[in-house]
């Protein structure tokens, strides 16, 4: 199994939770929040015939990869 691993420098970063204002923070970034951001800047860049292409696996249940929480 490979693993790759990105590190996020920065400020800024606020991972809400709870309420409209999202009032509080949470200590990590789940990962089906970080799978919607990149599927939805995807789903922006490519065409789609290869935003398709793309996510066809992840609706077949046979993903390519899978994250976990930031």
């Amino acid at each position: 199994m490979n693993i790759d691993i990105y590190h996020l420098d920065g400020s800024g970063f606020h991972f809400g939770r709870h309420g409209r204002g999202q009032e509080n923070c949470a200590v990590v970034f789940p990962s089906d929040s970080l799978f919607s951001a990149l599927t939805a800047r995807a789903a922006q860049l490519f065409p789609a015939q290869k935003f398709d292409d793309w996510i066809a696996p992840f609706r077949d249940d046979s993903p390519p990869y899978v994250l976990t929480s930031l």
